[in-house]
């Protein structure tokens, strides 16, 4: 429900450490029937993209480089080292 709530049409994500798991599951048609059964709005939930996140380092990879782009853009520093966060960063 939350994929056509938020128009989630270039896809959803599945993440965390139980799909991996149960990806044959995933894979027998039985999470894509009950996700794309939803009446009238069936056909937009038919063209959602599922994929399921395999690398079990995907949440630990994605915070590295959102932190190195902070510290690229000079809105984050490292902790041993004495910085000035830029004004605007701080709103």
């Amino acid at each position: 429900n939350v994929a056509l709530q938020v128009m989630a049409t270039g896809g959803m994500y599945l993440g965390g450490g139980i799909a991996p798991k149960i990806i044959w599951k995933l894979n027998d048609g039985t999470f894509m029937k009950a996700f794309t059964d939803k009446g009238r709005l069936s056909g937009l939930a038919e063209r959602i993209p599922v994929k399921v996140i395999m690398n079990d380092q995907a949440a630990l990879l994605g915070a590295a480089a959102h932190a190195s782009d902070l510290l690229k853009k000079g809105e984050a520093c490292l902790l041993d080292h004495s910085c000035t966060i830029h004004p605007q960063a701080r709103a």
